[in-house]
Parts: structure tokens; sequence; C-alpha cells
């Protein structure tokens, strides 16, 4: 998308739209929550790529409300997801490793409500053998009710979840030690 305004006013709108309201929410959480991928498409794209670093920042900014990427909208977490690059990795493990206030990641949400496609998602950035231990860290993080990811699908009866992850864990538990 071409970029229309100027760097003056590119700078003011870029400062509206990070905004946040009373709840600590900006339009690109309000809308990735409401499912509108068109708007999340609009503000991902506003500012163009030399922008990308500082909505970076926004998504990996400490909140406890939220973690934006999961609402059930398997397109917006597509969108959300692909804001990292291949050379931002790591930033985007600190994402997917980013906790709410009940220490929930982004996949103990996806687990807990049962978006099996959101799920695959969450976990194809760890698909290469050297991000292992970091697979393994994911799968077994905990929440403040000490519930895994799995514990999770288990305990809301999301037994295609439940096994994905358990044998994500096998798999990746015995690349591990070979």
């Amino acid at each position: 998308m071409e970029n229309i305004f100027g760097e003056d006013d590119n700078k003011k709108l870029m400062e509206y739209v990070m905004k946040e309201n009373t709840y600590n929410e900006t339009a690109l959480h309000l809308a990735s929550q409401n499912g509108h991928e068109k708007i999340v498409k609009l503000l991902l794209n506003a500012f163009g790529e030399d922008e990308n670093e500082k909505l970076i920042e926004h998504m990996l900014k400490e909140d406890e409300n939220k973690n934006d990427i999961v609402f059930g909208h398997e397109q917006i977490v597509k969108l959300l997801m692909n804001i990292f690059g291949k050379e931002e990795k790591e930033k985007l493990f600190q994402y997917l490793l980013k906790e709410n206030k009940n220490k929930n990641t982004a996949l103990h949400n996806a687990c807990k409500n049962g978006h099996v496609e959101i799920v695959k998602l969450l976990l194809n950035p760890f698909s290469q053998e050297s991000e292992n231990d970091k697979l393994i860290e994911y799968l077994k993080k905990e929440n403040k009710s000490k519930k895994t990811s799995s514990h999770l699908a288990s305990e809301y009866g999301y037994k295609k979840i439940k096994n994905l992850l358990s044998e994500k864990l096998a798999n990746a538990q015995l690349k591990h030690y070979m």
C-alpha cells in the first residue's frame, strides 16, 4: 500500500492509531479482538515497513490484560504473526510467550477455546530443529493455575488439540535427547 501522507503527517497518524483507550487498547487491539480483518490489514500497512519496528515494539509491550493474537480469528493471527520478518524470529518467540495477568499465553487461550487451526499457526514458528528447546518451553509453560496449554485443551474437552500438543512435545523431546 502506498503511503499518501507526508513524514510529519505519518508521525501524527501513528501516534493517533497507537493511542490507548481507558482499557489500554489501541485500534489494532480492538480490530484484532473483533475480527475486523480489513481494518487490521489497513492498520498494519498504513505506515510502511520503516514503521514496523515501532509496531513490533508496541505489540511486545507488557500488558497483562490481553493477548491480542488470539480471539478465534485465524486470518488475523496470520496477519499479526507476519509482521515479524524472518530476521525478527526472536521477537516473534518473545511475542508468542507473552503472558496476560493469568499467565496465559496465546497458546493457552487458543487451546482453552478450541481453536485447532490457530494452535497449529502458533506452533509453526517452532518448526526448525534448532528451535526444539523453545518449543518444549512453549508447550510446558504453565499459567497462574499451574496448567499447561495441553492441560487446558484436555480440561475443556478438545481432544484433537490435546493429541496435537502431546505429539509435538514428544517429538521435540525425542529430538532434544538424540
